[in-house]
């Protein structure tokens, strides 16, 4: 599963763990470990001992052994700064003194998301497929561009697509038979583009081998020569359909006062995207911060 927005599945994680059958839970601990490494002062024991609490439901059963190598491992694959246990660190994380806890705020270096770039042809393209079609070709072609990088093709992950068009959500989800259709005239349509790689094990079982890797034939980063003009940066991820959504100019749909980026206009009074409300706070408070140390002085 492709995460978007590493911040918001972290500090999901932090505040209600994990459940009992969580998916891409290593992952998830993974991206905790590196949060906390980066934003606290925290030893390593702490760290760990966090970890451990925010599993707790999905290791129950297990014995202390098996979790704790299971921590260990997350905690040295996330690790990429020396710990020195003697000195510096808290090993009270509930009476940790205020300066060295963590700011959410403050912690966005680690969680800094690529600007996808979309293109005016890529768009037009999209528009001219039938209704139905318009949301799935949107969400390869954004799968596509986030990790596709220097790499043409990508390993398979209709689940991420489908996802990404709300097709999860209660009232909104679609048949197997009907997914694979809408994917089957993608590629009728010349759109996206699978292919199937194996090895010689392939021979004994080819459920376990075979990996299927997917393109976007119209994602103009794979293609050679000048790029059509540029529509829009990608730049939030909480909702990345809401660039589709206002390309076809949705009534629900309008525009960061910070950044430009699109929100759900959900009729209250929200002005801003999630990172500039973010930013906000962090300014608002760094200036209280300011005023303060003024005052005492």
């Amino acid at each position: 599963m492709i995460i978007f927005n590493r911040y918001r599945y972290v500090t999901d994680v932090m505040k209600n763990g994990l459940k009992e059958n969580e998916r891409n839970a290593n992952r998830k601990l993974f991206l905790v470990a590196r949060y906390l490494i980066e934003n606290t002062k925290y030893k390593q024991s702490v760290i760990k001992r966090n970890l451990k609490k925010y599993a707790e439901k999905y290791f129950e059963g297990l014995s202390d052994d098996i979790i704790n190598n299971e921590i260990e491992w997350i905690f040295d694959k996330a690790n990429t700064k020396k710990f020195i246990e003697e000195s510096g660190g808290t090993d009270d994380p509930e009476n940790e003194p205020e300066e060295t806890k963590i700011d959410h705020t403050e912690a966005r270096s680690y969680f800094d998301l690529k600007e996808l770039t979309l293109y005016k042809s890529e768009m037009e393209r999209i528009n001219e497929l039938d209704e139905e079609l318009q949301e799935l070709a949107f969400a390869f072609l954004v799968l596509n561009k986030y990790q596709g990088g220097k790499y043409k093709w990508i390993y398979e992950c209709n689940a991420d697509a489908y996802e990404i068009c709300h097709w999860n959500e209660k009232g909104k989800g679609k048949s197997q038979t009907t997914k694979n259709k809408l994917i089957h005239r993608l590629v009728e349509e010349k759109i996206i583009s699978f292919y199937c790689s194996t090895n010689i094990a392939y021979s004994y079982n080819k459920s376990w081998i075979a990996r299927t890797y997917f393109t976007v034939l119209i994602n103009e980063d794979n293609l050679k020569g000048e790029h059509s003009p540029v529509w829009k940066k990608v730049t939030n991820y909480d909702d990345v359909m809401l660039y589709w959504r206002l390309y076809k100019d949705d009534p629900k749909v309008k525009l960061c006062e910070k950044c430009n980026a699109p929100i759900e206009d959900t009729g209250n009074s929200k002005r801003f995207c999630s990172d500039c409300a973010l930013e906000r706070t962090r300014q608002s408070k760094k200036r209280s911060k300011e005023n303060a140390l003024k005052s005492a002085s």
